[in-house]
């Protein structure tokens, strides 16, 4: 196949907004894009050689799957033994046992599902950030499409001479509308899994078994290959974590790459030239190396600082990627492929396979000791459990949904439910603590806790776009349920009150601040109608990191001090919220600054061996422990519970 340098450039362009993007996602937010790229870059690469070979018959699955672990096994088997010898040393236990988990996945072709079935809040959550595998998922993604992919195009070869096209564009329409349709109830499956990822491949694939007319306008080739790059480059500074992605909002980048690869077959254009220079042909040679090397670069330097910002270390972490990356490309990627060529197939596939059985085992093994705990002090093994401990009543969130809602029962459930007790995770990781105090009281209380989803009515969240019907379902129930006279409700409300994280809106239009005061308000009011009492708790102090892992190094190296919050701090933070609800209160409304129990007036982080939090903002099972007798004091049914 002949060379083509501008597609090496188009690859530039894709690494580095990946790479800008893990660097900064708040200057370079929707960069993730540039996998999208890689994408339709893979489909058309790959399929226009083996639709060749097919041509001719010359084609081979041996033969395909050799030049696959030649051009993928070094330079990927590299990284995962250098970031399994480096995470020893660095990795908590947890995180350990993560990475153990994704190396699995990547050497048995499934990193993407690993990753699907861990992370349940998806490519953009906290913890995803702290896995130094991560980035594996999109090799997870082509490596089941080579599997699948060559044998489908063989068998419309042999037995559907002339209809591949119709084939691959029908596969396409499926997939991009399976993803459409299942995006907001299944965000996280369809970011990761091959189903809904695999017309971004077909359409480089399309491209390459479709006889598209050559270009010969000059201007008509000016203006598409600029109006592609720009749909690349748009997105990868208009988007970004809340935008509902891939689905539809992939189609630009998708679109833009082919454009670019179609018109740079056709001739030199503006954009091509621009491609084609050698510094940025010169990216697109080490692209993959750079994918492989700077999220673990990345990622290690996070816990190397202790989890503070990245900002000062962004101009070495670059520089130290595009090094590593040069010298994998020169001493791993090239010499191994020189190599194989003079070789036996028989013997590359074998020396793959072993490779391969090798890291299985060694991460399977790391799986069974839990990221190897040995490693590390009893206290440390105890605080860092905290993170990944089982979440209680989690399943309650996935009740809310149903027709009708059967929402969970916690506290004494041989009585009737007089309480119910509405919000997102913060009120899931309140649960335990008022399951305990409600059992005490001999109590019980409907459970509508829904992570990602304010206890706000008709407000629209972006993370979670089915929010706004099943608050609607909750409240649904609650007047069903005359026999609930008090409404409890908790949320992140530094997050949905805050000025520069732009998640809630009020019937499509407005931002946090102008939103979350008037849907609290708009709520309250429709609990007043409905003759509830209303108990809204206040904010937790929230962090800038994770609180979990920061007190388990600071235990590790024998560190006693930690930077705390103050109860003025909090207040502070949260001056937006504090007003709102303050203006709300009435014999109807109840406030308790839940702030005040924590801070006294230092914020609480670790008590009694137990730390408060399992990351940044969340409590954890044991943190509220030592707050019975203030929870048991705000749900008193005549008590003043201002306080």
């Amino acid at each position: 196949m002949k060379y083509r340098p501008d597609i090496d450039g188009l690859r530039a362009v894709a690494v580095m907004a990946v790479v800008l993007h893990h660097l900064s996602s708040r200057f370079v937010p929707g960069g993730y894009v540039g996998v999208d790229v890689f994408f339709v870059i893979s489909g058309y690469l790959i399929t226009k050689i083996i639709s060749r070979e097919m041509v001719d018959g010359t084609f081979t699955f041996a033969r395909f799957y050799e030049r696959r672990i030649r051009r993928i096994f070094p330079a990927l088997f590299a990284v995962l033994v250098a970031v399994l010898i480096a995470g020893y040393f660095i990795l908590l236990p947890s995180d350990y046992l993560a990475t153990f988990r994704g190396a699995l996945g990547t050497v048995l072709f499934s990193a993407n599902i690993v990753f699907w079935r861990d992370l349940m809040e998806g490519y953009f959550a906290a913890d995803a950030k702290l896995n130094p595998l991560l980035h594996m998922w999109s090799l997870g993604v082509e490596e089941q499409f080579y599997l699948i992919f060559p044998l489908l195009l063989l068998l419309c070869f042999k037995y559907l001479k002339g209809r591949v096209l119709p084939v691959l564009l029908l596969a396409s329409v499926a997939s991009l509308l399976a993803a459409q349709f299942l995006l907001s109830d299944k965000s996280v499956a369809v970011f990761f899994l091959l189903p809904f990822r695999a017309w971004e491949l077909m359409a480089g694939a399309i491209l390459a078994v479709v006889a598209v007319p050559q270009l010969r306008a000059r201007w008509l080739m000016e203006a598409l290959t600029f109006a592609g790059l720009m749909a690349i480059l748009v997105p990868v500074f208009a988007y970004d974590a809340d935008t509902a992605f891939p689905a539809m909002a992939a189609v630009p980048p998708v679109l833009g790459a082919a454009i670019l690869i179609y018109v740079g077959a056709c001739g030199s254009t503006w954009v091509g030239r621009l491609l084609q220079l050698r510094p940025v042909v010169y990216l697109g040679l080490i692209s993959y190396s750079l994918y492989l090397w700077h999220w673990p670069l990345i990622v290690f330097t996070r816990f190397g600082t202790s989890l503070e910002p990245l900002t000062p270390w962004i101009p070495a972490l670059l520089v130290a990627s595009l090094l590593v990356a040069s010298a994998s490309y020169h001493f791993i990627e090239q010499p191994f492929r020189r190599m194989g060529r003079g070789s036996s197939r028989r013997l590359v596939i074998g020396v793959g396979a072993a490779a391969t059985v090798v890291i299985a085992a060694v991460s399977l093994t790391g799986v069974v000791n839990r990221g190897a705990e040995s490693r590390f002090s009893p206290s440390v093994v105890a605080i860092d459990r905290v993170r990944t401990a089982p979440i209680p009543f989690k399943a309650c969130g996935s009740r809310i949904g149903g027709h009708p809602v059967d929402l969970c029962v916690i506290g004494k459930t041989s009585k009737q439910p007089d309480l119910l007790l509405w919000g997102d995770s913060h009120m899931l990781a309140w649960l335990p603590a008022f399951d305990e105090a409600l059992r005490r009281s001999g109590r019980a209380a409907l459970v509508a806790a829904n992570s990602t989803c304010p206890p706000l009515l008709e407000v629209a969240n972006a993370v979670n776009p089915a929010c706004i019907g099943q608050n609607l379902e909750v409240l649904a129930a609650l007047k069903a349920q005359t026999e609930v006279r008090t409404v409890v409700m908790a949320g992140f409300w530094s997050e949905y009150f805050s000025e520069s994280v732009p998640r809630l809106s009020l019937n499509g239009e407005g931002r946090n601040e102008e939103v979350a005061p008037l849907a609290l308000s708009n709520t309250l009011m429709t609990m007043k109608s409905l003759g509830k009492q209303v108990l809204v708790l206040g904010p937790v102090p929230t962090y800038a990191k994770n609180m979990a892992i920061a007190l388990a190094q600071n235990h590790m190296m024998g560190r006693d001090s930690m930077k705390e919050l103050s109860l003025r701090q909090v207040q502070a933070a949260n001056g937006n919220f504090y007003r709102t609800v303050e203006s709300e209160i009435s014999p109807h409304v109840k406030f308790v600054d839940v702030a005040a129990w924590f801070c006294r007036p230092d914020c609480v982080i670790y008590r009694d061996g137990i730390s408060v939090y399992r990351d940044s903002n969340h409590l954890s099972e044991g943190g509220p422990c030592c707050l019975f007798p203030s929870l048991q004091a705000s749900l008193a049914p005549r008590s003043n519970m201002v306080m």
